[in-house]
């Protein structure tokens, strides 16, 4: 979706000889920068959306020969924003009971992205899908 598109035709244009096997990782993308453009995504459908958008175009570059290390997701926890120092932002799999002012019990959830993503790895990628539906 958002510049999913756009990763598997940079794979596949950069050289070689530039672009040696790499490994990447996830753009970094909250919520609330994109309610803008989709303002009835849920929290939820942004995040196995954003991810199943990336692996499956990473997959597709893959099967085009492009060499390609590994991906990283942004963060497994969710972690301050380096922008903004900010909670509100959040990026991860497993929740963090924290907020901008740094009240909370640091109490960790597992989010349901952490599922979602176990069943991407355990499946090798699977699950994937060209356009994500929640």
């Amino acid at each position: 979706m958002y510049v999913a598109h756009k990763l598997r035709r940079n794979l596949i244009e950069l050289p070689s000889t530039v672009h040696p096997p790499a490994h990447y990782s996830e753009p970094s993308s909250s919520l609330p920068m994109l309610a803008a453009f989709i303002p009835t995504l849920t929290h939820r459908e942004f995040r196995g959306c954003s991810l199943n958008d990336h692996l499956y175009q990473v997959g597709e570059a893959l099967k085009d020969d492009v060499e390609i290390m590994g991906y990283t997701t942004w963060g497994p926890i969710d972690l301050v924003s380096a922008s903004t120092a900010h909670m509100s932002k959040r990026y991860g799999f497993i929740y963090v009971d924290r907020d901008d002012e740094g009240k909370g019990t640091l109490e960790r959830k597992l989010k349901d992205s952490f599922d979602w993503y176990k069943s991407v790895i355990a499946s090798h990628g699977a699950v994937l899908t060209e356009h994500y539906q929640a």
